[in-house]
């Protein structure tokens, strides 16, 4: 474990290094720390190459617990490169899964990206994410959002779960 508040920039600069078992090492450490600041170097690795280290890196996120990493993964999970996407969605239904909020909690930070395109590819890809329970509010909201493309992801998807409170918000599209 890292004892010091200082030694952390070590382990992080090691997730850049060539080897993939100098990656994969730097990430089990730094899951170890449990603290915030080594979330956002930890979420740069999400898409390694290396299996092995996109693994560690899963793993250390899911052990560090921390709900603030899910505005920093929009990017991941909006990506139309599935190396990418695919480790960051299967993250997201992993550290989802336990808590009925955490869908609900990526959502909104789904909707406070001011990147309209990032809103869309995964409101779209949102429907076929293993992510229950489904936020139905949130992505009820997102029929307002000010992206069409947003707007019809959103539609479809909860024509798809058959909400029928959302029924009144469909009505004027």
């Amino acid at each position: 474990r890292i004892r010091r508040e200082d030694d952390d920039p070590v382990f992080i600069d090691a997730l850049e290094d060539p080897d993939p078992v100098v990656r994969r090492t730097a990430a089990g450490i730094l899951g170890g720390v449990r603290l915030a600041r080594v979330v956002a170097p930890l979420l740069r690795r999400v898409a390694d190459p290396d299996a092995s280290v996109r693994e560690t890196v899963s793993a250390a996120l899911l052990k560090i617990d921390d709900p603030g990493m899910l505005g920093p993964l929009v990017p991941y999970l909006a990506s139309a490169d599935d190396k990418i996407s695919g480790p960051a969605w299967a993250l997201a239904a992993d550290f989802c899964r336990d808590d009925p909020e955490r869908p609900r909690a990526l959502l909104r930070a789904v909707l406070d990206s001011p990147d309209a395109a990032q809103r869309a590819a995964v409101v779209r890809h949102f429907y076929d994410a293993p992510l229950h329970p489904y936020p139905r509010e949130e992505m009820i909201r997102f029929l307002r959002d000010a992206d069409p493309a947003a707007r019809s992801a959103a539609a479809r998807g909860l024509g798809k779960w058959k909400i029928r409170e959302a029924v009144p918000a469909l009505l004027p599209l």
